[in-house]
């Protein structure tokens, strides 16, 4: 299939995300909505969708970031990313799609006040493992291998990665 052209688009929680994008990213969405504040007491969530789309509309791929305070330990009052998803369309994969939406997404995060992005993938899923060190992620085995869920865990200063 040929790769069609597209442009990179931020959303964030007060735009309208394209249909597919809703779709795309359901449930990290669900979550992350029930994160944004209803009052002035509440701590500051929002979060970012970057989405690549054709002319027409069409979303090829994506990334969805939460953005909020650290909560605990030194840097508790900083800005973290954490990155939720990345997602590309199965007939769009291994043609940049996934390195330009993370590396905007990196970009977005740092624009956004982040000091700091958080991700996680499992130990199952090379491709997308390859993808976040090419993008400047050292990755660490926090959890090991007997938990239900094995993956990886990095938490790296933004300015640190490569967009």
């Amino acid at each position: 299939m040929a790769m069609p052209s597209y442009e990179i688009k931020p959303y964030s929680n007060c735009d309208r995300l394209p249909d597919e994008a809703e779709s795309m990213f359901a449930r990290q969405l669900e979550h992350s909505r029930k994160l944004l504040p209803v009052g002035p007491d509440q701590v500051c969530w929002s979060f970012l969708c970057i989405c690549a789309l054709t002319p027409e509309g069409h979303v090829l791929g994506g990334v969805h970031l939460d953005i909020g305070p650290i909560n605990s330990g030194p840097i508790a009052e900083r800005k973290l990313a954490y990155l939720e998803r990345v997602f590309v369309r199965p007939e769009y994969r291994r043609l940049g799609v996934a390195t330009a939406v993370l590396r905007r997404s990196i970009q977005a995060a740092r624009e956004a006040g982040c000091e700091y992005i958080r991700c996680s993938n499992n130990w199952d899923n090379p491709a997308e493992t390859a993808l976040l060190r090419k993008c400047g992620f050292a990755l660490v085995d926090l959890n090991g291998e007997d938990d239900e869920e094995p993956c990886y865990l990095a938490v790296r200063p933004v300015r640190n990665l490569d967009v």
